[in-house]
């Protein structure tokens, strides 16, 4: 061969060499996974596809990223696949694991979870008493309570753990240690519901029957619940969802509509609730429409409310609304005085249009009557969030403006018993026995003020 084809000769062998390098590569690449994008809506399958194929396979933080938004969307068996390549490329990062370590026990792997976690705190994941925490609940699952009361110690004074350590010490009989382990605990957050229950089933099965029925009462009056690494994980998930797809898009929205921000997706908010509905962001779409004086719009929402929700006390409410904006008070009016009855979370801005309604029309008896149940509303409410000071106030109002209200008298005896003034809170077991002789809540808060 002359040295021209031997030049030639070379060049091909390169660019076949070449070419057949990047074949291989191209092959040995791991493909993301796909998902079934019929088991979502179609604005998140969209999504998802559109990460994955955006997603580079060389990059660990790409699989976790894809792994963490097929795990929001109801995807786990895809998550884990996604995960486990995470891991393998980047095994050092110990939060990879631990929240592949979620993954497999959704799976229902939970032998496999467990090694994940323990391979999380020997990486020194950041939170180890949270990963411990895990591994006692998993071993809970599979029927072991030895190793899981093992996990637990392992926390440490994680809160949660605790209380999982106080009820492996109850259903074992152990319950000097477990009175034990729950007195701290509630010293430290009283406030908090599980500690009180705890300390009156252990109570109870040691035969303390009065100091049981004192902790059955704390806990039922508690605002609060502690707080576990399983809720951390819950506001995880969501907030991932909200980072892509349907939820994402309702987040953007919800910010429009409540800062009233023009901007190119607004045209589109209502088409989101053919996709996902949203109860709430409907709602303050038709009080957005009745304050702009859209009552068009407004009727046409709160007809598709209706169908979707049922006369609740929310969409009565609105229906009220929407008959003062039309300047008719007295179906306003009746609308209302159907929310009352129905009931709900939060009836106290309806009371008080009521109020505002029979003071307009000459009725000061009426109007009194609703001023009474507006601030029982929110002494109740205050009671429930533990603000006893603040209940009282309140409660004190509306048996001032309504002598006859039993329920506000049961609650301000309960806010003056719970407060320590046991005197003022008697009283106030007194006269709603008085209007209500059958009100056995009163009847059993005077005993408990008996046995203080």
């Amino acid at each position: 061969m002359s040295p021209v084809q031997w030049a030639l000769a070379i060049v091909v062998l390169i660019e076949f060499s070449a070419g057949g390098w990047v074949a291989f590569s191209r092959l040995s690449v791991v493909d993301f996974p796909a998902v079934d994008p019929s088991r979502t809506d179609t604005i998140s399958a969209g999504d998802l596809e559109k990460l994955r194929l955006e997603s580079r396979p060389e990059q660990a933080s790409d699989w976790r990223r894809l792994a963490q938004a097929y795990m929001a969307y109801g995807y786990p068996a895809e998550s884990e696949a996604c995960f486990a390549k995470s891991a393998a490329m980047d095994p050092a990062e110990p939060e990879a694991r631990y929240q592949w370590a979620q993954c497999l026990a959704h799976l229902g792997r939970i032998e496999a979870s467990v090694e994940q976690l323990r391979q999380a705190v020997e990486r020194k994941h950041p939170r180890p008493a949270d990963c411990w925490y895990f591994i006692g609940r998993n071993y809970l699952r599979l029927e072991d309570p030895a190793r899981a009361e093992q996990a637990f110690r392992e926390a440490g004074d994680l809160p949660g753990a605790q209380l999982e350590l106080a009820k492996l010490e109850i259903r074992s009989g152990r319950l000097e240690a477990a009175l034990a382990r729950l007195k701290p605990l509630q010293e430290k957050q009283p406030r908090d519901t599980e500690p009180h229950l705890l300390r009156a089933r252990a109570e109870e099965l040691s035969g303390n029957a009065a100091a049981a029925e004192k902790f059955y009462d704390l806990a039922d009056h508690a605002p609060d619940r502690i707080r576990t690494p399983l809720d951390l994980e819950s506001e995880r998930w969501s907030a991932d969802r909200k980072t892509i797809g349907i939820d994402q898009r309702w987040t953007v929205a919800n910010e429009m509509i409540m800062a009233e921000k023009p901007g190119p997706e607004t045209a589109g908010i209502r088409n989101l609730l053919d996709f996902k509905w949203n109860s709430p962001a409907a709602e303050t779409l038709v009080i957005k429409a009745i304050n702009a004086r859209r009552l068009s719009e407004a009727d046409e929402l709160l007809y598709e409310l209706t169908q979707r929700e049922g006369h609740t006390l929310a969409v009565l409410e609105l229906h009220g609304d929407v008959c003062v904006a039309r300047q008719r008070p007295e179906d306003a009016r009746d609308y209302w005085e159907r929310a009352v009855k129905v009931g709900g979370v939060d009836p106290q801005d309806i009371y008080k249009k009521l109020a505002a309604f029979y003071q307009w029309s000459k009725n000061p008896a009426k109007a009194q009557q609703h001023t009474a149940r507006d601030h029982h509303a929110a002494g109740a409410q205050a009671f429930w969030r533990g603000d006893y000071a603040a209940a009282i106030e309140k409660l004190e109002s509306a048996v001032a403006a309504d002598p006859g209200l039993a329920a506000a008298w049961f609650y301000l005896g309960e806010a003056r018993r719970l407060s320590g003034d046991r005197a003022q809170a008697y009283k106030a077991y007194e006269r709603c026995l008085l209007i209500s002789p059958e009100h056995d809540r009163a009847r059993q808060g005077m005993k408990l003020l008996k046995e203080m």
